[in-house]
């Protein structure tokens, strides 16, 4: 088979003239280098580089393909992940988050977005602005107030999911504890530097009444 191969391949070099793939694995795997001869060498380098050339292709193509349809996959549940983070309750926030990191860089914009949109609802504001933080997203949507806005029965989660930034909350919760302009941004500003700085030095002996 290989010595017919060289002798077309002599008269007519063509890719017509070079192993069929099926015999081109068999003479690798059955005929030794040291036995060919110089133009069933040459024939079997042209069916190496023909070959080689067209398996790079399938595998460009199949890489290409599964990271097409990894990014159409992922792309379409991040949209219904975020739809989800948008109108979750607050008490079912913390699981849906928790399936939130394999795609986290598809929902990232459209959480920051909607944490950052003048037009967004209340809920959808204060729902995409944890899940970006609880990623450690976006640090611009970090604002004190989402902690003095939510409603008492928010606060337990927002105060956990912030916890992490509780040293840059430090500042503006105090002044908002000492200054705030009514009682109940007061309130919450001291329950969650009660949790965040329980022994901080600014407490006081009458705060503690």
């Amino acid at each position: 088979c290989l010595r017919e191969r060289a002798l077309q391949f002599r008269r007519l070099p063509e890719s017509r003239s070079l192993p069929t793939p099926l015999e081109y694995l068999s003479i690798q795997t059955r005929v030794p280098h040291r036995s060919r001869n110089e133009d069933e060498n040459r024939v079997m380098r042209a069916a190496t580089s023909r070959y080689g050339t067209i398996a790079m292709l399938v595998v460009l193509f199949a890489t290409l393909a599964i990271w097409s349809g990894r990014e159409f996959l992922g792309r379409r549940r991040s949209t219904d992940l975020v739809a989800n983070i948008a109108s979750a309750d607050i008490r079912e926030l913390p699981r849906v988050i928790e399936t939130l990191p394999p795609y986290w860089r598809w929902a990232q914009a459209d959480l920051l977005q909607l944490a950052t949109s003048p037009e967004a609802e209340r809920k959808q504001w204060l729902n995409a602005s944890l899940a970006t933080l609880s990623q450690r997203g976006d640090r611009n949507v970090l604002d004190h107030r989402l902690l003095l806005d939510c409603s008492l029965d928010e606060f337990p989660i927002v105060r956990e999911v912030l916890t992490p930034y509780r040293q840059d909350l430090s500042k503006p919760l105090w002044q908002e504890f000492r200054q705030g302009p009514d009682h109940r941004s007061r309130i919450f500003a001291g329950m969650a530097l009660a949790t965040y700085e329980p022994n901080g030095e600014d407490w006081t002996d009458q705060d503690t009444r």
